[in-house]
């Protein structure tokens, strides 16, 4: 960068036409992203509780508590009559002994979920309350924007858009040596259009290292559910959730 525009960039940068262009690039790359980034925060805080959400939301068929409660491997025994030629993957007892057992069946790359009494073993339906839909819709959401063959390229190309709207908001953020102070806080005697513009100016700046990690990690997250259906993945929740029991048959 030549000495003449370096100066004009310490301390009068407005007029740059590089930051022109960059103002333009963060404007259009904010209101698009804005709402990819609320998805992935709405979808993030659903996967951040989700053993918990999931164990609320299910509906559960109520079971007369009478007799002792089947352990795994003879609830997985009990399975295997309904179901011969499918595997069991996983077993959600519930909240109490008698409550509806949890059993999610894989079979031929399909999976299905249904409940079972603890005390019989017989078959009492599908697991599939609208609540829970919804919930596994905001799992499938945050790994791979509902496109499971392409979720993982579309979310490497979502964060590296994230990072470049960090970056460039914070080269356009840039008010000159003199000024900056006073552009990381929001003057309450302010006009109200100017206000909106500070809050911006200030919430861009200290939030800009919190798009950045965002941006830069997308490839990296891996929030659990890898199939078509979006089931939990499980093992890292293992200890999160405590009325769960993994069946190892």
């Amino acid at each position: 960068m030549p000495s003449g525009t370096w100066k004009r960039w310490v301390s009068h940068p407005q007029q740059l036409p590089v930051r022109k262009v960059l103002f333009q690039l963060h404007k259009w790359l904010g209101l698009v992203l804005g709402i990819y980034i609320l998805a992935m925060g709405i979808s993030g805080v659903a996967l951040l509780f989700y053993p918990k959400l999931y164990a609320t939301l299910r509906a559960q068929p109520r079971i007369p508590g009478q007799g002792r409660s089947l352990n795994e491997q003879e609830l997985s025994n009990a399975v295997r009559q309904v179901y011969p030629k499918a595997q069991v993957s996983w077993i959600w007892r519930g909240a109490s002994e008698y409550s509806a057992v949890e059993i999610w069946l894989s079979e031929r790359g399909s999976e299905r979920k249904r409940f079972f009494d603890p005390v019989s073993g017989k078959d009492l339906g599908a697991v599939m309350s609208p609540a829970v839909v919804v919930l596994n819709l905001l799992a499938g959401l945050h790994r791979d924007l509902l496109f499971p063959a392409h979720g993982k390229a579309l979310q490497f190309a979502g964060g590296i858009c994230v990072a470049l709207l960090a970056l460039s908001g914070a080269i356009v953020w840039w008010p000159g040596a003199s000024r900056w102070v006073r552009h990381i806080r929001v003057r309450q005697a302010a006009k109200p259009s100017r206000k909106i513009w500070e809050t911006h100016s200030a919430v861009g700046f200290w939030s800009a290292w919190a798009l950045l990690l965002m941006g830069f990690t997308s490839d990296a997250r891996d929030p659990g559910p890898r199939n078509h259906q979006y089931a939990l993945d499980g093992p890292a929740l293992l200890a999160a959730f405590g009325p769960v029991s993994r069946d190892y048959i």
